[in-house]
């Protein structure tokens, strides 16, 4: 160093200290000194030598030695700072980039295409806006409370990153040491606190959000799960959570920024803090918050690449230039308040994927009997019930044959989880079809997500209307629950004849001798059957022999 450094550095530090040792070396000037007992005015008067030599471009150290204090002054090193521009450039990269990942997650909650200009202009106002101001006040806090303890600092230098959030944050460079414990508290916390604060209100404005916007079910076999921080389900309480609409997913993002940087590690916020309060014994912490991550870390992978960081970040923290003075009763309060953030903003496993089973049953009603001439179409309905984890995009087709036709009257598209649906069917049979005993027809439904099917037999029975054997009267209308009608035959010879029997609509009574569940009409001969319905309705009453069917059609009013 040069004799007029010396000399100026000499007289600065015996202006503020009693000096009784001085020793020069190649790189520093080494003070001993005598500290006033008024420990204010040792960190008064370490502040007012810091500013005066760092107008030089020199920097003073306080620090213990065995049984003495030492005053070491260097010279900084050359400033090198970057232009704004820099910053400028970078905010509007991560600005792009948040864009682009709010478009995805602004599209994927209402179900529309991201590459729109609607799609991005939301995504910019309820995700890339929102994050960007929590991350950009956290760093902005570091900033202004740098300036005001006279320390130098960059802008903020935001960090684009893939979605699904679109960056990793932000960052400022103190451009020089920092000159005590107080400093390094107030820097260290404030960036957290101003961070969280903002999180909140953007909490709220998301949850809010996600109860008048709600989510467009999505046709996707895996779900994406976020685990709200503690703090985050107390906000819960005063304005619910229904979906994870953007602006939700930005505070969350914002809480989870802020316990990682409050984490008591190496250089995080956090970190800072412990330096400030607990000095060099704060390295400790550092390991026991590290083990804590590599604990976590065998259930979420994500903290494992955090702690792997950090230890590459480095674990202990540089100290402050001024060792000797400490914090007080305040900055133990900071500290107590930084631990219950972290309590109350970190997650375990902050998100997690499930993989939803698609799952459905299929089940019929319908009449299974037609009578060319008479009845040519039947109707039924079939019940889907989704008995699965996720909504169903389903699709229904009939396998049929040649003669018999299936005409489905209305289809399913969404089917909810623990929902039912019906689908209604008429089935007709074709001109030319004949008399079959048994018609087999298959209604498969179908996910279009997965491929699974599943389906629902139809048997029928084809007959013919006969000119053997008839009711009298074939078609009525009645107005009392009781009627009378007679089955009679009018052909040369015996029938064989399977009569129509008790439902849950009606009730029959007949008197004629049952062989196989059958009767035996011999010719001319007739049978008396009394009705009973219970409700009002059109009813249509078969009484059949081989491929013969005779139709009783009673309406009841």
């Amino acid at each position: 160093m040069m004799d007029s450094n010396l000399y100026f550095i000499d007289s600065t530090v015996r202006k503020y200290f009693y000096v009784y040792e001085t020793k020069l070396f190649p790189e520093y000037v080494e003070f001993k000194v005598v500290l006033p007992d008024d420990k204010k005015l040792v960190e008064q008067n370490f502040r007012a030598l810091w500013k005066e030599l760092k107008k030089q471009n020199f920097v003073p150290a306080l620090q213990p030695l065995k049984n003495e204090f030492v005053i070491q002054v260097i010279r900084l090193p050359e400033e090198r700072f970057h232009r704004v521009h820099l910053n400028i450039i970078f905010l509007i990269a991560t600005l792009i980039t948040t864009t682009i990942a709010g478009a995805y997650n602004y599209a994927g909650y209402f179900d529309l295409n991201p590459f729109t200009l609607n799609s991005f202009l939301m995504g910019a106002i309820t995700f890339a806006f929102p994050l960007l101001a929590i991350l950009g006040l956290h760093e902005l806090g570091h900033y202004f409370a740098a300036k005001r303890h006279d320390v130098k600092a960059s802008l903020p230098f935001f960090i684009p990153a893939p979605p699904m959030i679109g960056t990793l944050g932000a960052f400022i460079s103190l451009r020089e040491p920092i000159p005590d414990r107080k400093a390094l508290l107030d820097i260290g916390f404030s960036g957290p606190i101003v961070g969280f604060l903002v999180a909140i209100p953007v909490a709220l404005i998301g949850n809010y959000l996600s109860i008048i916007y709600p989510a467009v079910p999505q046709d996707t076999t895996t779900i994406t799960y976020i685990q709200l921080p503690l703090f985050y389900e107390f906000l819960s309480l005063f304005v619910p959570i229904k979906n994870v609409y953007p602006t939700v997913l930005a505070a969350w993002v914002g809480f989870i920024v802020t316990a990682i940087n409050l984490f008591p590690i190496g250089q995080l916020d956090g970190g800072h803090i412990a330096r400030a309060i607990l000095g060099e014994r704060s390295r400790y912490l550092s390991y026991i918050f590290l083990a804590i991550l590599l604990i976590i870390g065998i259930f979420y992978l994500g903290w494992l690449l955090f702690a792997l960081l950090v230890l590459l970040l480095g674990l202990r923290h540089p100290p402050s230039l001024n060792e000797v003075s400490k914090i007080g009763r305040k900055g133990y309060i900071v500290g107590i308040v930084a631990l219950l953030l972290v309590v109350g903003t970190f997650t375990p496993i902050p998100i997690y994927q499930e993989t939803l089973t698609e799952n459905f049953s299929v089940s019929s009603y319908y009449n299974n009997t037609l009578v060319l001439g008479s009845i040519n179409e039947t109707s039924g309905y079939i019940i889907v019930e989704n008995t699965g984890q996720k909504m169903l995009n389903l699709t229904v087709t009939v396998n049929t044959n040649d003669s018999i036709g299936v005409k489905i009257q209305n289809y399913i598209s969404d089917l909810p989880v623990n929902s039912t649906a019906r689908v209604n069917f008429t089935i007709f049979a074709s001109p030319g079809t004949l008399p079959q005993n048994s018609v087999n027809l298959t209604i498969n439904v179908k996910s279009n997500l997965t491929g699974i099917t599943n389906s629902t037999k139809i048997q029928l029975t084809v007959y013919s209307l006969s000119e053997k054997l008839v009711w009298a009267p074939s078609n009525v209308t009645i107005y009392s629950p009781y009627f009378n009608a007679t089955l009679m035959n009018i052909w040369n010879s015996t029938l064989n004849v399977t009569v129509p029997y008790s439902t849950p609509n009606y009730d029959v009574i007949f008197n004629a001798t049952m062989y196989n569940n059958k009767i035996l009409l011999t010719p001319g001969e007739s049978v008396k059957f009394t009705f009973i319905f219970r409700t009002e309705g059109y009813y249509t009453i078969i009484a059949h022999f081989g491929l013969e069917a005779s139709v009783l059609r009673v309406n009841y009013v």
